[in-house]
């Protein structure tokens, strides 16, 4: 397994995360437009940055510094997607 590779593994963890969140809250929010534009944009934004990773799959010597910052992308899209998404009471 290539660097790259694992670095992808990792972003398609933490980016699975994300797109899981949003979509449970899909049905939810549906009622509100202007949130379900926000929940659409969020979840265009996860697919371009997944397309916009594999410009660096032919990048050869990876630093930890790189890796982090490569990895702030979905970090940051996760945190979006939380905040765009309140915490509703269970159901049982």
């Amino acid at each position: 397994m290539s660097i790259f590779e694992f670095l992808l593994t990792l972003y398609a963890i933490v980016a699975g995360l994300g797109v899981s969140l949003l979509v449970r809250s899909i049905g939810q929010m549906i009622d509100y437009w202007v949130h379900t534009r926000w929940l659409a944009l969020i979840f265009v934004s996860y697919v371009v940055s997944w397309f916009a990773l594999w410009r660096f799959s032919q990048h050869a010597p990876w630093t930890v510094l790189q890796a982090l910052l490569l990895l702030c992308v979905p970090i940051l899209l996760y945190l979006i997607s939380h905040l765009a998404v309140p915490e509703g009471e269970a159901r049982m």
